[in-house]
């Protein structure tokens, strides 16, 4: 019953429509989307991974350039828009070569109970990059072996920190798997996000995809010097 609290987004460039100032290069592999929101209301705006353009916004949208969010004070019903987004691909090759840069708001944990660290070095003892460090966590909790189940029915802890409980009965849903891989990268030194969206959705007959409340997902993202933003996703197959 706590949830998840907002981190800070800064308006950096004010009522964007049109290219995204700051934003990544549009290169050959650019494609323009055209969305529309039907029974969608937020203050958040659904953009894809390093889009590079926004048509047919109203006015009060705002971008935050470090965290490629797009946002406005109150929460709306957008009217139809297009987004025009970079949808080129990093290999895992390239993210070997990659370095990230800690410090700063994307590596602070708080408070974190010792147990929850000493089990990220334990799981990363082994790797030498922070994009490995990134995939022993994920198989981590995707691999079946080792005992994580999705459930929205979450078990009880009595260890004081919900997070501990989490690790320790291996049972929950995608923002907690999404949070503790994000905290546990945090530990390390590896700058990461939640984000919070929605998956492909459903392919329709006209070729469009219907994208619904029950597509709606967490995963985790983390900040290469070079590649930017990073997808992971560690939440078990259903």
């Amino acid at each position: 019953d706590q949830g998840f609290t907002l981190g800070p987004v800064v308006a950096d460039d004010t009522d964007v429509d049109g290219a995204l100032p700051g934003g990544p290069a549009a290169g050959a592999d650019s494609t323009t989307v055209t969305i529309t929101p039907q029974k969608y209301r937020d203050a958040y705006l659904p953009v894809y991974p390093n889009s590079t353009r926004l048509a047919g916004l109203a006015a009060g949208w705002s971008y935050d350039r470090g965290l490629q969010t797009v946002f406005r004070n109150n929460p709306i019903t957008p009217q139809q828009y297009t987004v025009t987004a970079n949808m080129s691909t990093v290999t895992a090759a390239e993210l070997e070569t990659e370095d990230v840069q800690s410090g700063g708001p994307l590596t602070q944990t708080g408070t974190l109970p010792v147990d929850v660290i000493e089990q990220a070095k334990a799981i990363t003892a082994q790797t030498q990059t922070p994009f490995d460090a990134a995939q022993a966590i994920l198989h981590y909790f995707t691999d079946p072996a080792n005992g994580f189940t999705y459930s929205l029915r979450v078990p009880t802890g009595n260890s004081g920190s919900a997070l501990l409980d989490f690790l320790t009965n291996k049972k929950g849903y995608c923002e907690q798997y999404a949070a503790a891989m994000a905290i546990m990268l945090r530990s390390l030194g590896i700058p990461a996000r939640v984000a919070v969206g929605f998956t492909q959705g459903t392919r329709q007959p006209d070729g469009s995809y219907q994208i619904e409340s029950t597509d709606a997902h967490a995963w985790v993202e983390v900040k290469f010097v070079k590649a930017g933003w990073v997808a992971f996703d560690p939440t078990p197959v259903v």
